[in-house]
C-alpha cells in the first residue's frame, strides 16, 4: 500500500489521452513518468494496479535510466510493469499514436534533479506543451538546451507549461548553486579527514538525487562512498559502470548513513568501524535553504561534529520565475 500523495494530478488539459506522473486513473492509453521518486509513481505499483493499466493496453513511457532504477529498486516491477514500460532515450524525439487517431510527438529533455529525470516536450497538431517535472536549472543551462530552441537558436513558442513549483514560497527565493555546495562539502570533508581516526556520515532525505555530489567528492578526494544499501549500490553499478563512485567496502572513511540520530552507532549502516571513528555528520536537505540569500554559505555548522547543508534538488522561486 502506498502512503505517498501524488505530487501532480496527472492531467494535461491540452492532451486528454495521456497522464503524467500519476497512475491513479486507469482509463488512459499513454502514461509518462518524469523520474523515479515515489511521489510521482502513485498508483503504478502492485498487481491490481498493473492489471487495471493493462486492460486498456496502456504503455508507460520513461527514460532508460528511470526504467533501470525501477527494475532494481522495486521487487514487483518485473511481475506487474515490465511489459508495459517503453524506455526512451534522453534527447530523442518520438511519435506516439493516440486513440483518437492523432499522433503525439514527445521529446525527453534531461534535467538536474536525479539520475534519469527528464522534462517532456509534447507536440500535437494544435499545441506545444512543456511538462518540467521536478528540476533545477541555472540560467546558462537553459540556453544550452537545443530541444527548447529552433534551428536559429530562438526559444520555442510553448502554448502551455506545467512547471515544478515545489518551492514556490517566498522563503525559498534563492538556493545556493550546486557548484558552491560541492566546493564547500569537499572542503569540510577534507579538513575533517585530515585528523586522525575520523570518518564522515552523509544523511540524505532521498535515496536518489545526490549523484552529482557523490561524484564530486570522489573526483576531488579519491574516496568512494560506502553504502549498505545493495539496491542503491547495484543501481550505481548498472548506470555508471566503471565510473561508479559507491563501494561495498565498509572500511571507507565516508558513508551514506541510514541513521537519523547522530548518537546512534554507525554499525547499523554496515560500517566496519562502527563508532570507533570520530564522525562528522552532514545533513543534506534542500529545506535547509529557507531564507537563504546569495553570498551566504551553503553549509551551516550546528555543533562541532554536525553540519547542515542546503543542497538544491528543485529550482528556487527566483529560478522558476526566470525560467
Amino acid at each position: 500500500m502506498e502512503n505517498y500523495k501524488s505530487s501532480f494530478g496527472g492531467e494535461i488539459e491540452e492532451i486528454p489521452n495521456i497522464y503524467v506522473d500519476n497512475f491513479e486513473r486507469k482509463d488512459k492509453i499513454a502514461y509518462f513518468l518524469s523520474h523515479a521518486h515515489t511521489d510521482h509513481t502513485v498508483g503504478m505499483y502492485g498487481r491490481v494496479n498493473g492489471e487495471n493499466l493493462r486492460i486498456n493496453g496502456a504503455k508507460i513511457y520513461m527514460s532508460e535510466e528511470t526504467r533501470t532504477i525501477l527494475s532494481i529498486n522495486h521487487w514487483c516491477y518485473e511481475m506487474t510493469l515490465s511489459d508495459m514500460v517503453e524506455p526512451l532515450k534522453v534527447g530523442m524525439t518520438y511519435s506516439i499514436d493516440l486513440p483518437d487517431g492523432k499522433s503525439l510527438e514527445v521529446t525527453l529533455i534531461p534535467v538536474t534533479h536525479m539520475i534519469g529525470a527528464v522534462m517532456f516536450l509534447f507536440k500535437t497538431e494544435e499545441k506545444t506543451v512543456l511538462y518540467t517535472g521536478d528540476f533545477i536549472m541555472e540560467q546558462e543551462e537553459i540556453s544550452s538546451l537545443k530541444k527548447l530552441h529552433d534551428n536559429s537558436g530562438n526559444p520555442l513558442y510553448i502554448d502551455t507549461m506545467y512547471v515544478d513549483a515545489t518551492f514556490g514560497h517566498v522563503g525559498y527565493m534563492f538556493f545556493p548553486s550546486r557548484s558552491l555546495c560541492h566546493s564547500e562539502v569537499v572542503n569540510v570533508i577534507k579538513t575533517w579527514l585530515d585528523n586522525e581516526n575520523c570518518g564522515v556520515a552523509l544523511f540524505h532525505n532521498c535515496q536518489y538525487g545526490y549523484e552529482d555530489m557523490h561524484k564530486e567528492i570522489y573526483r576531488k578526494l579519491g574516496i568512494k562512498l560506502f553504502t549498505g544499501n545493495l539496491q542503491m549500490l547495484n543501481t550505481y553499478r548498472q548506470l555508471y559502470g566503471p565510473a561508479n563512485v559507491l563501494t561495498e567496502d565498509s572500511d571507507s572513511k565516508i558513508h551514506i548513513c541510514k541513521n537519523r540520530q547522530p548518537d546512534m552507532s554507525h554499525k547499523g549502516c554496515g560500517v566496519s568501524t562502527g563508532n570507533d571513528r570520530r564522525y562528522l555528520n552532514i545533513y543534506v536537505t534542500v529545506t535547509q535553504g529557507a531564507f537563504f540569500r546569495p553570498g551566504q554559505p551553503a553549509i551551516i555548522r550546528k555543533t562541532e561534529n554536525s553540519l547542515h547543508m542546503c543542497y538544491p534538488t528543485h529550482c528556487s522561486k527566483s529560478q522558476r520565475l526566470l525560467y
